[in-house]
């Protein structure tokens, strides 16, 4: 009777909808064996109980030790861990209270610490606290923590990792690096590549630094990390002061940080207040894990007031991110002579990442990643000074540093052939007094020196592309064509091709209604005056630069008159210019990652069609990027026809300055194989007069001029209005002399002014 009564208990089960916590099974033996449910896959009998387990193991128990078969509701589940919150804690973390998430848990379930109970409180069936003591977060390390509970049933959870990360610390005192421009651009530090826009390393007494030098930002300067923190950021420290100066005064500024290399920003903290030229500590505490990397905004408006930064201190947060250490098999080249020209580095290994940087005699170099086995670096000419051995290795934060490998410097020069490409300003009037002349080129070396005529000018080697010489006054006291060259000592070396530079008297004034307020360059329509090649039309005047193959400014009227319905037109080739220069192409544009940028805009030439139609020239183009083109520059464009539509009469000028700009595919010197130079910069001067007649007539010191300069990146961008400058500013970074037909008495009162006029766009 008994083995029928066991039998319809076991079909009960097998019938049964809604299992119970446990089966226990009672032998003859007084033994008792206890089954949990989730514990096997599935029950079977013949002439005994079959127990298939998940873990593929089997239970065989035979009907002659079997006394009775019953479920207990009572037994315990094993639990299960799906989330800790936090789920890390920095070395030296006082004692907190960790959150687990998961299924399953009682009442008597508890945490436990590599092994060890932790004080557990009970929240929910899918909720535990547990308090981990100070003393358990005194070493780095991965803590293996789980969840037990008793019997019967039970069991401990699968072990899930904390770790225990170790807090480093970034820090960036601005010793190491020079820049002493305020002109946008990266610079090498101990701690990496930063962009200073708007800002210099200064080195003065009036520059508050602890050291030798530090940060000085002018205007709404940018200071920002070009690679990330691997291992997030957490306090963060800033030193700041007023610049020593006496016309200087209390600043703002905020420090934002980015999570996805600089896409999008985020702010840190309430914006700092700087008002003691001593410095002050700024703290934040960003508490942000992972990549990320800072920027600091000066958000002041005003012009003058300038801020010292130095001594930047960032700790880590949260889970360390560790890095392979890179391994470096080769170099090429592996040697050069002393004072060779800039030169790019191929480094072969493995384990090289992203943000691995090259290393050169313990100097960071400007690092391209190409796969995970290349990398390629800019090795500049100053670093080549004496011969002998400099080591070379390749370093990767929270990684470690490659082996070095030797690099040979030898004695002698062997310096190549110096090639000028095109010079700023690009010619003179008579009897101007002393300026730079910026030659730009190729084989520059620290030796080589630009002449005038055959005589050697005083020169400052800038890079192997870039060379910048004073031209005295008394060299341009006399009409004529001089003629510029660059000249590098043996051995090797040599004189580069000529180009000529024109000292003239002035082009004859012209009628053409938009060169009314002057030639700011002097262009003159002569093909021998190459680089700057006046072009004349009815709605613009450009001055061409065959050398940069695009215009060094344009010129217009802008009115209401000039504003009608005509339809937008279609980028066309200037058949215009001389035999045998480049003609540019819409499809020169094509996939580069900057847009045909109009100088004279579409919207300021719509009365007919064939006026819109001439703006859209090639020549009346520039590489910009679109994220300038579309924003501030545009919204300056909008402004301006808005002064038109109020009675106004504009006499508008525009162009590019310098070279190098970063469009959507990176940053780029030039398009089109090398033809197309793209600028740095763009910059636009407009004078505003009430419509009349004898307009240079009724240029007075209240005319009100506006000026701006703008970085030719991709921002991020604020409203036009932001970016004002003076007119002089302009002049001074191009050379050119705006509104020359104006008294010289009035040009040097309104190109002073730095425009402030409240604008409702």
């Amino acid at each position: 009777m008994k083995f029928k009564i066991y039998l319809l208990a076991l079909f009960s089960l097998f019938l049964s909808t809604s299992f119970s916590q446990g089966i226990i099974i009672s032998k003859h033996t007084g033994g008792r064996d206890t089954v949990v449910i989730s514990s096997f896959d599935s029950l079977t009998f013949s002439s005994s109980i079959v127990i298939s387990r998940t873990n593929g193991q089997r239970d065989s128990v035979l009907f002659s030790d079997i006394d009775s078969l019953t479920f207990d509701e009572s037994i315990n589940p094993i639990p299960a861990i799906t989330l800790l919150n936090p789920g890390s804690a920095a070395v030296g973390s006082a004692s907190f209270i960790l959150t687990v998430t998961g299924e399953n848990f009682l009442n008597n379930s508890v945490v436990k610490w590599n092994g060890v109970e932790l004080s557990t409180e009970f929240i929910s069936p899918t909720e535990l606290q547990a308090i981990v003591p100070a003393q358990d977060l005194s070493t780095a390390g991965n803590a293996s923590i789980v969840i037990f509970t008793p019997a019967p049933g039970g069991g401990s959870s699968k072990a899930v990792t904390f770790m225990v990360t170790a807090v480093t610390l970034t820090f960036e005192g601005f010793e190491t690096g020079s820049k002493t421009s305020y002109a946008a651009a990266d610079v090498t530090l101990g701690s990496g590549i930063w962009n200073l826009s708007d800002a210099l390393i200064g080195t003065t007494t009036a520059d508050v630094h602890n050291g030798k030098a530090g940060i000085r930002a002018r205007k709404l300067a940018k200071v920002t990390m070009k690679f990330d923190l691997n291992s997030g950021a957490g306090n963060v420290s800033i030193l700041h002061a007023m610049y020593n100066n006496t016309f200087d005064g209390p600043t703002t500024w905020e420090l934002w940080y980015s999570t996805d290399a600089g896409t999008t920003w985020n702010i840190g903290g309430p914006t700092v207040a700087t008002n003691k030229i001593t410095f002050d500590t700024a703290r934040f505490n960003l508490n942000v894990s992972g990549l990320v990397r800072l920027e600091i905004r000066k958000t002041d408006t005003s012009s003058v007031n300038r801020t010292c930064i130095d001594d930047i201190s960032i700790s880590s947060y949260g889970a360390t991110n560790t890095n392979p250490v890179p391994i470096l098999t080769s170099i090429s080249p592996a040697a050069d002579t002393v004072a060779a020209p800039d030169f790019t580095m191929t480094l072969n290994g493995s384990n090289f990442i992203s943000t691995s940087v090259v290393v050169f005699a313990g100097k960071f170099l400007t690092t391209t990643f190409v796969s995970a086995n290349q990398l390629k670096a800019t090795v500049p000419s100053g670093y080549l000074t004496t011969p002998g051995i400099l080591n070379v290795n390749v370093f990767t934060a929270n990684g470690g540093s490659s082996a070095f490998l030797p690099f040979t410097v030898k004695p002698g020069v062997n310096s190549p052939v110096p090639v000028i490409r095109y010079f700023n300003p690009t010619t003179c009037k008579v009897g101007n007094s002393d300026f730079t002349l910026t030659v730009t080129g190729s084989n520059f070396v620290a030796s080589s020196v630009v002449q005038w005529n055959g005589t050697n000018l005083t020169t400052a080697y800038v890079s192997g592309t870039l060379l910048q010489a004073t031209v005295p006054a008394a060299n341009v006291a006399a009409v004529g064509n001089a003629s510029i060259t660059v000249f590098t000592p043996p051995p090797s070396g040599g004189t580069s091709s000529a180009l000529l530079f024109p000292v003239n008297n002035g082009v004859a004034p012209s009628s053409n209604v938009n060169l009314t307020m002057g030639n700011p360059s002097n262009a003159v329509h002569d093909t021998s005056s190459a680089n700057n090649y006046l072009i004349e039309r009815g709605q613009y005047c450009l001055s061409y630069n065959r050398s940069r193959t695009l215009s060094n400014w344009a010129s217009w009227q802008l009115s209401s008159a000039w504003i009608g319905s005509a339809s937008r037109g279609n980028f066309i080739t200037d058949g215009s210019l001389p035999a045998g220069w480049y003609q540019v192409s819409t499809g020169d544009y094509s996939s580069t990652g900057f847009s045909r940028g109009h100088m004279c805009p579409s919207a300021d030439r719509t009365v007919t069609q064939i006026d819109n139609d001439s703006v859209f020239l090639m020549t009346n183009m520039m590489p910009q990027v679109q994220a300038q083109n579309g924003g501030p520059w545009s919204g300056f464009e909008t402004y301006c026809r808005t002064l038109a539509s109020q009675g106004n009469v504009l006499y508008i000028l525009c162009g590019g300055y310098g070279e190098g700009g970063t469009g959507l595919n990176g940053y780029a010197t030039t398009i089109a194989n090398g033809k197309i130079v793209v600028p740095a910069k763009t910059w636009k001067v407009a004078l505003v007069l009430p419509v009349g007649t004898n307009d240079v007539s009724r240029v007075t010191t209240s005319t009100r001029c506006i000026a701006v300069i703008m970085n030719n990146d991709l921002g991020p961008f604020n409203s036009w209005t932001s970016y004002r400058v003076s007119v002089d500013a302009v002049e001074a970074m191009t050379g050119y002399d705006f509104f020359s037909n104006v008294a010289p008495e009035i040009q040097a009162v309104i190109e002073a002014v730095v425009d402030s006029a409240p604008v409702a766009n």
